[in-house]
């Protein structure tokens, strides 16, 4: 019984940091962050773009908060960007100027999860169980009921969609039809992230049932299962046939991708992990969160970036602030997302853990 009960206290508390009563700009949850090379797009109660190479400010939407809850990574695609608010609206704004194109609307629900763009379509999960497509001028083109609620983003890999749920399935769709499902498989335990594909066709998923699950994506059918020490809140990522995940508890493991085996685990602090890994050239990085909620004497959080082949800490900087999202790992730099700091909203760290710049609250 207590194997069973332990996801379910997880969930609620994963919800309870999403939906957490604060006022202003520091509302509920955290930094949603979409990195690219020239541009940056944040979410933080509004929408960010911001240069990638020093974090100034492009434009935001919008002007004012307006009460619209915006928090996970927004979209790219097709010269737009879209971002799913807490007030159950999926925004679209042209990628240059900010503009707003269109706003599909739902009501009485949230879109907690990011949405996808592909060449064709907009596919938004959302908290009322529906996954939604919806064209490039904002009409609503099919949806599908999973039967739980939506916080992962859907993967596509040019042919097929992807979709997990906290209900423990994982499906698959044609992206010209999601009313019916190709096929679902049951992975054991919810799921709150969005699996990671290689490119052998496996899909690769952590769950809150303390399990990281590899997935045949012709089938849904169950490669291997390794029980880890705790729920995991992300998806792994891959390097070189090496996953790395970690556990709720701030244990990294590096597992063998053809067979689930262990290669080494370390532990990376006292704190919470709710992110995945941000692959660099110079090793996988984490964040660690410590919450003074939690009987801790202040807000921080480490950002520790781990060697490749044994786990060893390269170097760990802390940041006086909460850092629950993804970090957004890129080619010379690390970009880690704040909740309730003071002052900034994003910070940028090279590749030996100093800041590089930084993204003030905006007012």
């Amino acid at each position: 019984m207590k194997a069973k009960v332990l996801p379910f206290f997880s969930m609620i508390i994963l919800f309870s940091i999403l939906l957490s009563a604060c006022s202003g700009q520091q509302a509920s949850s955290w930094p949603g962050i979409t990195p690219g090379q020239d541009t940056t797009y944040v979410t933080y109660a509004q929408l960010f773009s911001v240069r990638s190479s020093d974090g100034s400010l492009n434009w935001k939407y919008p002007e004012k908060t307006e009460g619209l809850g915006m928090y996970a990574a927004p979209a790219v695609g097709s010269g737009m960007v879209v971002v799913g608010d807490y007030s159950g609206n999926l925004h679209a704004l042209n990628s240059q100027t900010g503009g707003l194109i269109w706003k599909f609307p739902v009501e009485n629900t949230k879109f907690i999860a990011s949405p996808l763009v592909t060449d064709k379509m907009v596919f938004a999960p959302n908290a009322n169980h529906n996954l939604y497509a919806v064209d490039f001028k904002g009409n609503l083109v099919s949806k599908f009921d999973a039967g739980s609620a939506l916080w992962s983003q859907p993967l596509f890999d040019g042919k097929t969609l992807y979709q997990t749920t906290l209900g423990h399935k994982l499906f698959a769709f044609d992206p010209a039809n999601i009313e019916k499902p190709l096929w679902s498989s049951d992975l054991g335990g919810a799921i709150v992230s969005t699996p990671l594909l290689d490119d052998k066709g496996t899909l690769y998923v952590g769950t809150l049932a303390r399990e990281v699950v590899a997935a045949s994506s012709k089938d849904g059918s169950i490669l291997w299962r390794t029980a880890v020490n705790q729920e995991v809140w992300s998806a792994p990522v891959i390097k070189d046939n090496i996953l790395y995940v970690a556990s709720k508890t701030g244990t990294v493991y590096a597992l063998n991708a053809a067979d689930g085996k262990e290669v080494w685990k370390t532990d990376i602090s006292s704190g919470v992990v709710t992110s995945k890994g941000a692959l660099t050239p110079s090793g996988v990085a984490f964040v660690s969160v410590k919450d003074k909620n939690n009987g801790e004497p202040e807000d921080s959080s480490d950002v520790v970036m781990l060697d490749y082949a044994k786990g060893t800490k390269n170097w760990t900087t802390t940041l006086k602030s909460l850092a629950y999202g993804d970090p957004a790992g890129m080619s010379d730099r690390v970009v880690v997302g704040l909740t309730r700091s003071s002052d900034k909203i994003l910070v940028a760290l090279d590749l030996t853990g100093k800041e590089i710049w930084s993204l003030p609250v905006q007012k």
